[in-house]
């Protein structure tokens, strides 16, 4: 299936056990889940605009290329800290992740200032997250 309006609107079902929402009434669906955004009243302003214009528009299916490196380094000092640099967007969610695993003191993580993607960050904590235990313990 690489035609997403097909996939919308169930024509072949991907996933049998998918469920929009998550809502186990529900019929399966290729729709994961929704966000309603709701501010205004579009219907008024259509109905005071000099012109309005419609027009339906999709392209090829496309993916973003990564330019950053996906890596990480860690030093455990004397004093048993641990010193990270880590390439992403997601060091908030790298700190959350790496302090869940074995205890340590995480003194400083710096940005690295090489990330450049819009995205990357939290889908590639869990293995930078990982790749610092590993550095840092020996284990992931």
């Amino acid at each position: 299936m690489t035609d997403v309006v097909e996939a919308a609107r169930g024509t072949v079902i991907i996933d049998p056990e998918l469920r929009t929402d998550g809502d186990e009434s529900a019929p399966p669906s290729n729709i994961s889940n929704t966000d309603v955004f709701d501010a205004g009243d579009p219907e008024a302003g259509f109905a005071a605009a000099d012109v309005v214009i419609e027009r339906e528009f999709d392209s090829a299916t496309i993916h973003q290329g990564y330019i950053e490196p996906h890596a990480c380094v860690a030093r455990r000092t004397e004093e048993g800290q641990i010193l990270l640099w880590v390439s992403s967007q997601g060091h908030f969610a790298i700190r959350d992740l790496t302090a869940a695993g074995p205890p340590a003191e995480i003194s400083r993580a710096p940005a690295s200032g090489i990330d450049a993607s819009a995205a990357s960050g939290i889908s590639a904590a869990g293995g930078i997250s990982a790749a610092a235990r590993r550095a840092c313990y020996g284990a992931a």
